[in-house]
């Protein structure tokens, strides 16, 4: 139970990757900025044997708004080209069309993506200025 927070739902802009979930390939969305993991009920319903558990737990959009899964699901994915990992992972469906999303924790555990803290260079700013004015002819 309780409430997650999500960002964009339908968006074709961003970072995209294709995964593997039970036997069909999918194109997810990565959404660093989001606490859950989603999918339609369209996929849902190609997903072999997959079963719907019933859940609680709120999912708030980026404006805010507040919407609710029908389910939660458990399935097996695979990232294809990145590293070929493969995981089991939870997903909150949802009962409308809406761009498949892997949300941080996901992209993490996939090694998609990862914090910075800090870049170390031997580059001071004006010799990297310097270069792109050579470059692009600034």
């Amino acid at each position: 139970a309780g409430e997650l927070q999500i960002s964009a739902m339908n968006s074709e802009k961003g970072w995209f990757s294709l995964v593997k979930i039970c036997d069909k390939t999918v194109k997810f969305k990565l959404d660093t900025g989001a606490e859950a993991n989603i999918i339609p009920k369209s996929l849902y319903n190609k997903l072999n044997h997959a079963s719907l558990r019933p859940t609680t737990t709120k999912l708030t959009r980026f404006s805010n708004t507040t919407i609710m899964p029908i389910g939660k699901t458990t399935v097996n994915c695979q990232l294809l080209k990145e590293n070929g990992k493969q995981q089991d992972l939870d997903f909150y469906v949802m009962n409308f069309n809406c761009t498949p999303l892997l949300g941080l924790k996901a992209c993490q555990s996939f090694a998609l993506v990862s914090k910075v803290e800090s870049i170390d260079s031997q580059y001071t700013l004006e010799a990297v200025l310097c270069g792109v004015s050579r470059t692009w002819k600034i």
